[in-house]
């Protein structure tokens, strides 16, 4: 049987009164791309009650007054349509509600996590008491980057459960998010035409927008940290620092190739300067590089002396054979 009453979910809706989270429309004319878009983009979502006005109770509060709308396919087809139109298209929940004879619809609209939503005409809004508001540019880059954390640490999380044998995957990750990041940046700039924005009196707002960008920078310093400790706590190689190792052995080994000096320094105790660019210098310290050099150093001598002695042994050789033939 067919209950003649709204929802309890209804029945609180219409004792609240407008706000927020919470917006009353007589029909579906009253409806647009703005109310989705707005509802979307804010924190904790929100409620059209469509086929309902503004009333007034016996303290004279606000609350909501069923009218009636219909509640047909193509009614709610409609308003699909409209949270479609949406760039990127709003998620909606339509609900038929009954009082009495009376019907009307409760859409919920839950907070997006693809946020933030423009209406078909480029607008970008969020709610602010009970009216939709636009949100400025610092405002959609403060959301972008919470959103951009979010799924960061989502990503850092599954990485490091699998982190054997896939840091190279997982640095690389770490890379592209960033350079994701700051292209991301640079589309909103330019879609939103930040060389016509005036900022004036908005210091607070472009304070804020750069202590997220640090805030966000620092988060992926320390991914990278925490992904060196538990590479440390699992005995796992580092092949990042393998690799800068074994491009500081080639380059090392060139220089004294090219460089009979360095041997000639090193052997009579010399310092040795030895400097370093790019991942080299990023990866290893001068203790390293110390210890790598001093290990090609032996290795070289040694070879050169095995060549020396096998050098002497072949002319004893001939001498011998000459003095036995004679």
């Amino acid at each position: 049987m067919k209950s003649h009453i709204p929802s309890e979910r209804a029945r609180e809706l219409l004792l609240q009164g407008e706000g927020v989270t919470l917006d009353y429309k007589r029909s579906t004319a009253g409806v647009h791309a703005d109310d989705f878009c707005a509802f979307a983009n804010a924190t904790d979502g929100g409620v059209l009650l469509i086929g309902v006005s503004e009333g007034r109770d016996v303290q004279g509060g606000q609350i909501g007054e069923i009218i009636g709308c219909p509640v047909d396919d193509a009614t709610k087809l409609q308003l699909t349509n409209k949270a479609q139109s949406c760039h990127p298209p709003v998620f909606i929940e339509i609900h038929t509600e009954c009082a009495g004879d009376l019907r009307f619809l409760r859409i919920e609209i839950p907070p997006s996590s693809t946020r933030p939503h423009c209406t078909p005409k480029g607008a970008y809004l969020s709610r602010s008491g009970s009216r939709n508001v636009a949100l400025f540019p610092t405002d959609l880059l403060s959301i972008f980057l919470e959103k951009e954390a979010r799924t960061f640490q989502s990503r850092f999380s599954d990485a490091a459960s699998s982190i054997t044998g896939k840091l190279e995957t997982t640095e690389s990750l770490i890379a592209n998010m960033q350079r994701a990041i700051e292209k991301r940046v640079e589309d909103i700039a330019d879609q939103l035409g930040w060389s016509d924005f005036n900022l004036d009196d908005t210091g607070d707002k472009i304070d804020r927008v750069e202590a997220l960008l640090h805030n966000s920078i620092r988060r992926q310093k320390d991914a990278g940290s925490r992904l060196r400790e538990l590479l440390k706590a699992g005995s796992v190689l580092d092949p990042i620092r393998e690799r800068a190792r074994e491009a500081a052995r080639i380059a090392i080994e060139e220089a004294i190739f090219e460089n009979e000096s360095m041997i000639r320094g090193a052997s009579t105790g010399d310092k040795i300067h030895l400097e370093t660019t790019g991942e080299i210098a990023e990866e290893l310290n001068s203790a390293e590089l110390q210890s790598i050099f001093e290990q090609i150093l032996e290795e070289t001598l040694f070879r050169r002396t095995e060549r020396m002695d096998d050098n002497s042994g072949n002319t004893n050789s001939e001498n011998s054979g000459d003095t036995i033939r004679s």
